[in-house]
C-alpha cells in the first residue's frame, strides 16, 4: 500500500458540509479489501453529485434518522434500520439528510476500499480551507485538486458531467495541469490542522 493512503485521520469533518465521518475500519486495517466508517449528517446536508463507481459496492445502514438518495434518476428513501446496497456501475446519489431537525447516522461500507478514505479526507480538507463551496447541490469547486485527487484513485469513479469516456480522457489531463500547479491528492498539514489524527 502506497504512503499516500497510510495513517490517514480515522475522524474528519466539514462544518460547512455539516458531516463528520468516523472510520471504524480501514483500508490499512483490510489490505484495501474494505472499509467500514460512521456518517453522520446534519439536517439538510450530505448532498453530492450524481456519479457512479467502476468496480466498488457500497452498502449502508441508517442507524438513526431517514436518508434520501438517488439511483438511475429514481428518489428514494431509507429509515432507522434498512439497509441499501449499490452495486458497481450504478449512477448515484449518496444518501442526505433532508428531515426537519435531527442528524442522519449511517454505518457505511465500501469495498474495494478504492482509496475511499483518501477521497473523503482530501475533500473534507479542501471544504476546510473554502477551496470549494459544498453547502448546496451543483458544488462550486475547483477542478484540479479533485483531477489529481482522483486521478490517484485506485478505483475509479464518474459523474454525469460530461460522457465517461470524456472524463477518462480529462481527468489525467486535468491531473497532470495540476500536478504541475502544485495540486496534490492529499495536504497532510492541512489534515493535521483541521482533524484530530489519531
Amino acid at each position: 500500500m502506497s504512503d499516500l493512503f497510510k495513517n490517514l485521520p480515522r475522524e474528519i469533518m466539514a462544518p460547512v458540509k455539516g458531516e463528520r465521518m468516523v472510520f471504524r475500519i480501514t483500508a490499512e486495517d483490510t489490505n484495501g479489501t474494505y472499509t467500514e466508517f460512521d456518517h453522520f449528517i446534519a439536517p439538510g446536508q450530505g448532498f453530492s453529485p450524481t456519479h457512479m463507481h467502476e468496480t466498488q459496492t457500497q452498502k449502508w445502514e441508517v442507524v438513526s434518522g431517514t436518508a434520501a438518495y438517488l439511483v438511475e434518476g429514481v428518489e428514494k428513501t431509507a429509515k432507522t434500520g434498512d439497509r441499501v446496497v449499490i452495486p458497481p456501475g450504478k449512477f448515484h446519489i449518496d444518501p442526505y439528510n433532508q428531515t426537519g431537525s435531527d442528524e442522519l447516522h449511517l454505518r457505511r461500507t465500501i469495498s474495494p476500499e478504492g482509496g475511499s478514505q483518501l477521497f473523503f479526507t482530501t475533500w473534507f480538507v479542501l471544504a476546510c480551507a473554502d477551496s470549494f463551496d459544498l453547502k448546496h447541490p451543483g458544488y462550486q469547486f475547483e477542478p484540479l485538486p479533485i483531477a489529481v485527487l482522483v486521478h490517484m484513485l485506485p478505483a475509479k469513479s464518474y459523474t454525469t458531467d460530461l460522457p465517461v469516456w470524456m472524463q477518462k480522457i480529462a481527468i489525467p489531463v486535468g491531473a497532470l495541469v495540476g500536478w504541475l500547479l502544485g495540486k496534490r491528492a492529499r495536504y497532510p498539514e492541512l489534515e493535521q490542522k483541521y482533524f484530530a489524527t489519531k
